[in-house]
C-alpha cells in the first residue's frame, strides 16, 4: 500500500489573500479545503508525480469543527486527499467519491498505525 511513494512538502507562510486567490483560481463551485496543480506527471511505471497543494488552514480548521475531528486529523486527511488527487483519482464522477474516500481511510489508517508505532515522523 502506497510503498515507494515519496513526498516533499514545503509549508509556506502564505497571506489568506493568496490562497484564496490560488482557490478561487482553481473553481468558483465553492471555497475549497484544498487545491492541487499537477506540475509534472509520467507514472503508468514511469512514477514521478510532481504538483503543488494549496491547503486553506482556515477553511481546514473550520470543517474539523463542522465535522467533529480534531484539526490535526482533519488536515492529514486533506493532505492526503491532495495527493490522491495528484496520482490522478477523482471524486466528482458516479462511485469515485466512494473510491476516494475507501483510499483515504486506508492511508488515515497506515499513518495512524505508523504513529503509533512510532515511526511516523521518520517515515511521513
Amino acid at each position: 500500500l502506497y510503498s515507494g511513494i515519496e513526498v516533499e512538502m514545503p509549508i509556506l507562510n502564505l497571506k489568506k489573500e493568496a490562497v484564496d486567490f490560488a482557490i478561487v483560481h482553481k473553481t468558483a463551485e465553492r471555497f475549497m479545503d484544498i487545491c492541487g496543480f499537477v506540475t509534472e506527471k509520467r507514472d503508468d511505471e514511469g512514477e514521478v508525480i510532481n504538483g503543488d497543494l494549496v491547503i486553506s488552514v482556515d477553511t481546514v480548521r473550520s470543517n474539523a469543527a463542522k465535522y467533529g475531528k480534531s484539526y490535526a486529523e482533519e488536515l492529514h486527511r486533506v493532505i492526503i486527499h491532495g495527493v490522491l488527487h495528484l496520482c490522478g483519482i477523482n471524486d466528482k464522477g458516479p462511485g469515485e467519491r466512494e473510491i476516494m474516500e475507501a483510499e483515504e481511510d486506508k492511508a488515515l489508517a497506515l499513518l495512524r498505525s505508523m504513529t503509533h508505532s512510532g515511526t511516523a515522523h521518520d517515515n511521513v
